[in-house]
């Protein structure tokens, strides 16, 4: 059958597609799809767990926060019970005013406490004597209340505060059958604490009461089987019960807000108490439900916990639902993408492939070297452009370490320090020297980036041997012009006071000649015209060379009148101190000024700018190759020859040394031997000789041999001490 080349090449695409969808190709992406789904379930299931057991947590904490709070407002009138039931059990006796005393300080601090009151067993027959007692403890008008003959009485007798419950003082609790029931509990329970059921406790007051009986010790046996299981009283609390639940639990945390509860009493559904979003129960179906059990003293009240509506928020009850739902849409999504990458790889092999050659060829042709190196400094690939620059193959290097091919281990330092502080995956320079196969020296620029997470460092190496050379050169050339333009200066400067010295004698000289010949001028001469007219000649003559030079005068005058008066008269500590500080500022280095023990008070007379600018480059050119050293300076007067003496004393440097004995073999062609000055020390030197002697001074440079102090020697003319 014939085929056309239409068909062949259609029928070469559906096999490549029918290939790209095997089974045995795209089954990862159905493994992801089938992994995505579990996954998105275990998810909605964990969330959903997750969910339930925070709510379930924020709901416990809330209903724990009211119950402890209750608990610890029960506890609280339980102590002041406790506390007044010492008193009766370490007392024979106790009388109204120490009642009184122990029951004050609660009711003030305690809303809730309607009253503390001592309630005594009395009896019909022992009834009249109660009330002859209680009249004589300042009770003047008591009487027992309800009026009436009755068998057994609990009037009140002691109570606190007494003028907020004058009209309850007398009150007979028996009358009141819920008070009565929990008087007959507390003695049974033969002084523990009891409590009463909730009811009226005054006509407008609901409440409840809290009570312990109160047994006198008695060590007469008779009289203790005359008196059997009968009681001497109850101390009892009265507390108003909606006070006391609003004091408890009536002030809301952030998690009352949470919860709706409510308090019956036992064996009852009547409510004593209920939060004040209670009245939002019975409109909805609560996502929570609890109930806990509440004890004031020996009565037992029920706490019926809810959450409230929405509890937990609408967005979390449908978290688990949305995070099904996305999992199983990012399920479908993966596996679609996977499945795209999977028919794409043979593409994208082959697109990677002819990346990698084309980026091969870059780095063949580049004529940088490109490398990698370790963190530890071992290279570990190059280019072969290090063939061309260093003179190494790329099997010579491999695996050996870049600071072999440093020149100093200043460099090694200066690298491995950038290699240490350098920020991850950010590029950083270095500029250092290396020697090549041959041990040739070349100037390298090298661009580093740094990646901890490779474990490499990227490198991009240039040979900028020419830039640096041509950039000596430049600085070789301003290092000349500057000498030159100083020694210029300083011929000016002499050439002003020479002219400016000359000037000044022949006006003296001219002066004087015009003096004598006024003289002559004036002497009388009867027979003598010839003469006078040759003296008359003679000084016409002077006058004019006195114009000739007061016009010279005049122009060194204007040229050198600013540097003739910059000079001036000042103590040589002024120049040790100027120094200490500028030894200070000297980058890099540790350099420490000390006066000599032969130093003398003395007075330099010159430009003290220009002199501290000396003594500074003499420091700067004496410690060139130097990190560290001391400079101890001598200032001596020498009156004989009217200067000042300055000796400089600086730390032995061989390099210093070589470069002063090259110094004063060319003194005088200073310019022609900056190529081979070492660290600037000649340049320095030379700026500080010309210094020296535009303030009229001299400058001798001596080194004493390798491994001994350099000196240096400066005179200054002395200046005149100036007493104030």
């Amino acid at each position: 059958m014939n085929m056309t080349y239409d068909s062949a090449i259609s029928a070469s695409v559906q096999e490549k597609k029918h290939s790209i969808f095997q089974f045995s190709k795209t089954f990862p992406a159905l493994i992801v799809l089938i992994a995505g789904i579990a996954i998105s379930i275990f998810i909605w299931r964990f969330l959903g767990n997750q969910i339930q057991n925070d709510n379930r947590v924020a709901f416990d904490k809330a209903t724990t926060s009211v119950v402890n709070r209750l608990e610890s407002g029960v506890k609280e009138n339980e102590q002041i019970l406790s506390s007044i039931n010492g008193l009766y059990a370490n007392s024979v006796q106790v009388v109204r005013d120490m009642f009184e005393l122990y029951g004050s300080i609660p009711t003030r601090s305690n809303n809730a406490l309607l009253s503390v009151c001592y309630v005594p067993f009395v009896t019909q027959q022992s009834k009249e004597d109660f009330i002859y007692y209680a009249k004589s403890e300042r009770y003047y008008d008591y009487a027992i209340k309800p009026e009436g003959n009755r068998d057994i009485y609990y009037p009140i007798e002691y109570i606190v505060p007494l003028e907020k419950n004058m009209h309850r003082s007398g009150f007979d609790i028996a009358t009141n059958a819920t008070a009565m029931s929990a008087i007959t509990e507390a003695k049974k329970n033969n002084g523990a604490i009891v409590a009463s059921a909730f009811y009226d406790v005054r006509p407008d007051t609901a409440g409840f009461l809290m009570m312990f009986a109160v047994h006198k010790e008695i060590t007469d046996q008779l009289a203790a089987q005359l008196q059997g299981s009968l009681i001497d009283g109850i101390v009892m609390l009265e507390l108003n019960a909606k006070v006391f639940f609003e004091r408890c639990i009536g002030t809301s945390t952030p998690g009352d807000s949470n919860i709706v509860y409510s308090i019956t009493q036992e064996n009852s559904n009547k409510h004593v108490f209920a939060s004040n979003n209670f009245t939002l129960s019975g409109t909805y179906s609560p996502l929570l439900i609890d109930q806990r059990k509440v004890k004031i003293a020996d009565k037992e009240l029920t706490i019926n916990f809810a959450t409230v509506p929405n509890f937990g928020g609408t967005f979390q009850a449908y978290t688990p639902l949305m995070a099904l739902i996305g999992g199983i849409i990012t399920s479908f999504v993966a596996a679609a993408f996977l499945l795209s990458v999977l028919t794409s790889r043979a593409r994208a092999e082959d697109l990677a492939e002819r990346m990698t050659r084309s980026q091969r060829r870059i780095v063949d042709a580049s004529q940088d070297i490109i490398a990698v190196i370790g963190l530890d400094g071992k290279w570990k690939s190059l280019s072969p452009a290090v063939q061309a620059i260093l003179g190494y193959s790329q099997e010579e290097l491999l695996a050996s370490d870049f600071g072999n091919l440093l020149t100093t281990d200043a460099y090694i330092k200066q690298y491995n320090g950038i290699v240490t502080s350098a920020k991850d995956e950010v590029g950083t320079s270095f500029e250092g020297q290396m020697k090549n196969k041959k041990g040739d020296i070349l100037w390298m620029s090298w661009n580093l980036t740094v990646s901890r997470t490779d474990g490499l460092i990227y490198a991009i190496g240039r040979d900028i041997t020419l830039q640096k050379m041509a950039e000596d050169q430049i600085k070789m050339k301003n290092r000349q012009v500057q000498l030159a333009e100083q020694s210029a200066l300083e011929v000016s400067e002499f050439k002003s006071q020479f002219m400016r010295e000359l000037s000044h004698g022949l006006r003296n000289n001219l002066t004087g000649t015009l003096g004598f010949l006024q003289l002559v001028t004036d002497k009388v001469y009867d027979t003598e015209d010839e003469m006078q007219s040759y003296i008359a000649n003679a000084e016409n003559s002077s006058e004019q060379l006195y114009v000739m030079v007061t016009d010279i005068d005049d122009v060194t005058e204007s040229v050198g009148s600013d540097v003739a008066a910059q000079k001036q008269h000042f103590q040589a500590d002024k120049l040790l101190l100027s120094l200490k500080e500028n030894a200070r500022t000297i980058k890099d280095k540790k350099l420490s000024v000390v006066q000599g023990e032969d130093s003398a008070p003395a007075t330099i007379y010159g430009k003290q700018q220009l002199v501290t600018n000396a003594i500074n480059e003499l420091i700067i050119a004496l410690t060139g190759s130097m990190n560290e050293g001391t400079i101890t300076i001598n200032t001596r007067p020498n009156t004989y020859e009217k200067v000042v003496e300055v000796e400089l004393m600086v730390t032995p440097n061989d390099t210093v040394a070589e470069m002063i004995d090259l110094y004063k073999k060319n003194i005088n062609n200073l310019v022609d031997i900056i190529p081979k000055d070492q660290n600037e020390i000649i340049f320095h030197l030379g700026l500080a000789r010309s210094m020296v002697r535009r303030c009229d001074g001299t400058l001798l440079v001596e080194s004493l041999g390798k491994g001994e102090p350099n000196i240096c020697q400066i005179t200054f003319p002395m200046g005149k001490i100036t007493k104030k």
